[in-house]
């Protein structure tokens, strides 16, 4: 039975929804159900058993319209994709589709008195009221048992700890942070009794996977990046500790064996553990991180240990990663993996990240087409030039730099790299170029000038409606910092080139350059 396009079911729950908002607002306070309910016709065609409806409340209003709720299945999280989300002033109506399983999802919302960062376990044909209150959630309808978990897990109020030196006493903090969380889950679910096997199954997993995973990549207080426990090792200060550390007794001999979970590929917490324990655990870590050999290595060790869809995670991620990283070594390697392994992905979100690389990568060693070298530029005197104009000098490599004034890791490359980008230029024959893709030029002009002393006002440039730049295009800018390496006969050697902080990785690239 239906009644104006939407289910029985749905029908009595997004009353008994609005009802509930309604008791929770001002008497005078109305929220139109004609409003709230979605198009009658996209409701014939739907799968309810896979879908989770949430209304909600919130005393405050930003929060439910800056709403996302990430979901981990995909190649990495990002918002739920099937998804429809309506507000009106303080109130939130929300559908999921295409949920296959329970999992663990998370919701980012960004409100007007605080950011809010909740986990929650999401079933399939939940119907869910959510009250956003005094900057905390609680719900309530079918299986808000779940939904409360992480909420009150809070209430531990249990801090990461930090490494400082002494592995074993970072271990035993780990150990404590470990014990409070599963003493917790196992009281939890001994008071809800209604909890499902599945949530039983996946927080248990999700509790000890974060517990092996702040094992392999500890915080370090005053730390720009992050390094992993055998990375600590390897360093001139640990090498006495390394040879009489013993790696397996610390990480509780985990074994390949308790990575073979196909089931946990929506967790979070077991696809970092997952990656990061193949990469810097299982793989021979003598190797150059990121190197032709480590690849090599990283790729034999999945194929010979998983099978079906870990598997095609494992790779995607591998091609992925190494392309982030990219070396120019590693080139070829991956348009091989690419050819050979991506007819046996089956989920369009692996699809669509690998096809995106693999036409990237085929762009090496190629010349900016006519239509991205005739990308119209102003310098910072106002004049209007070409691209092709910027690059026309030849026997320089040439570095572009794509940033914004708004972009705060920009800021901090163009600051932390000054002296390098000074000792390339000097030894090197290297031209740095910076294209900005500012909308609004005083800004631009701006920062520029403030940030004359680390160059940036010379070579100078913001591109001409950047949105439809064909040179933004042509190398599919849609992050930065991105910088992009010529080489001096203007052909592209690296699209999509490391930090420039990142001295040693960058420098090869400029060394294999200058060799040819």
């Amino acid at each position: 039975m239906k009644c104006s396009g939407i289910t029985k079911r749905k029908y009595w729950f997004l009353l008994f929804a609005i009802a509930v908002i309604g008791s929770n607002c001002k008497s005078d306070r109305k929220v139109s159900q004609d409003t709230l309910k979605l198009n009658d016709t996209s409701n014939a065609e739907k799968d309810f058993s896979n879908q989770v409806v949430i209304t909600g409340i919130t005393d405050d209003p930003n929060a439910f319209k800056y709403f996302n709720l990430l979901n981990y299945s995909y190649l990495y999280a990002t918002n739920h994709k099937d998804m429809t989300k309506k507000t009106i002033k303080d109130s939130l109506y929300m559908e999921l589709d295409s949920l296959n399983e329970s999992s663990i999802m998370r919701i980012y919302a960004f409100g007007g008195s605080a950011r809010y960062n909740l986990e929650v376990f999401v079933t399939p044909g939940d119907s869910i009221v959510m009250q956003l209150k005094d900057k905390t959630f609680q719900f309530s309808g079918k299986n808000a048992v779940h939904y409360n978990f992480f909420t009150e897990m809070k209430s531990l109020n249990i801090e990461s700890p930090f490494f400082n030196g002494d592995l074993y006493d970072y271990k035993k903090k780990c150990k404590d942070v470990f014990d409070k969380q599963n003493n917790f889950f196992i009281n939890y679910i001994n008071e809800h009794k209604d909890v499902s096997n599945e949530f039983i199954e996946k927080i248990k997993a999700d509790i000890k996977f974060k517990y092996f995973t702040h094992l392999l990549l500890p915080k370090q207080q005053n730390q720009s990046s992050q390094k992993t426990i055998v990375e600590i090792l390897a360093g001139e200060s640990y090498e006495k500790m390394g040879s009489m550390f013993d790696k397996n007794n610390y990480f509780d001999n985990i074994n390949v064996k308790e990575f073979n979970r196909p089931e946990l590929l929506n967790s979070n917490a077991f696809k970092t553990c997952f990656i990061d324990y193949i990469r810097y655990y299982f793989v021979d870590n003598n190797f150059e991180k990121y190197s032709k050999e480590k690849f090599i290595a990283e790729k034999k060790f999945v194929l010979s240990n998983f099978n079906g869809e870990l598997q095609h995670f494992a790779i995607a991620r591998l091609i992925s990663d190494y392309y982030q990283n990219l070396s120019l070594d590693n080139i070829n390697n991956l348009l091989f993996l690419i050819k050979k392994y991506k007819h046996n992905f089956s989920k369009s979100s692996y699809v669509k990240v690998i096809d995106k690389i693999e036409n990237r990568l085929k762009i090496a060693n190629v010349a900016l087409t006519q239509k991205a070298l005739n990308s119209k530029l102003v310098n910072l005197k106002g004049d209007t030039i070409q691209v092709k104009d910027v690059l026309k000098d030849v026997n320089e490599i040439k570095v572009i730099d794509f940033w914004a004034s708004w972009c705060a890791p920009c800021i901090h490359e163009i600051k932390k790299g000054i002296m390098n980008r000074k000792k390339m230029v000097k030894n090197d024959n290297v031209k740095w170029i910076y294209f900005s893709i500012d909308t609004n030029k005083e800004k631009w002009i701006n920062k520029s000038k403030e940030l004359e002393k680390y160059g940036l006002v010379e070579e100078q440039y913001i591109l001409l409606n950047a949105k439809d730049s064909e040179l933004i295009r042509f190398f599919d800018v849609n992050a930065i910092p991105r910088y992009v390496i010529l080489n001096k006969k203007g052909k592209v050697i690296a699209e999509n080139a490391p930090r420039p902080s990142d001295s040693l990785s960058f420098q090869k690239i400029i060394d294999k350059i200058n060799s040819e």
